[in-house]
């Protein structure tokens, strides 16, 4: 959580690459086509709903 969405999307990212990793040490697999990201907000004024997380 954080008041940017920019900043969701980059914690998003950082936190996706560290379970790529371990999914490789481990030999896990992740699909990722049933990934879902929901974004609840409460003013879309003022904040950027355009952001993107790019996986």
């Amino acid at each position: 959580y954080s008041k940017s969405i920019e900043e969701n999307c980059r914690t998003i990212k950082r936190a996706h690459n560290r379970y790529i990793e371990w999914a490789r040490k481990y030999r896990a697999v992740f699909a990722l086509d049933k990934y879902h990201l929901i974004y609840f907000i409460r003013a879309r004024k003022s904040i950027n709903i355009k952001a993107i997380v790019n996986i």
